[in-house]
């Protein structure tokens, strides 16, 4: 597991407020740029994605996943103002 400097809540605000503006859209690129490669998800068994195979998954890693998956759907055709939906099955 990365272990990297966390900063404070009051810092952290004040990262994120000098920023340009923060939406749902930017707002996992704010966190890969603030925290980089220190790791979000734990997961019993590697991810099953042929281009990562890891047991952690850092934020860089996340941005990377949520980057391809926006890509795939433009490729498809899928643009701003239409509407997607997304079903997800979480097996705990």
């Amino acid at each position: 597991m990365n272990r990297t400097h966390v900063p404070t809540r009051k810092r952290l605000r004040k990262m994120i407020l000098e920023r340009n503006k923060i939406n749902a859209a930017n707002f996992l690129d704010h966190l890969a740029e603030l925290f980089g490669d220190r790791t979000i998800v734990l997961t019993e068994e590697p991810t099953p994605y042929g281009f990562l195979s890891a047991t952690e998954l850092s934020y860089n890693n996340l941005l990377e996943i949520v980057n391809r998956m926006g890509n795939s759907l433009r490729q498809l055709g899928i643009r701003r103002g239409d509407r997607v939906v997304l079903l997800s099955l979480i097996h705990i």
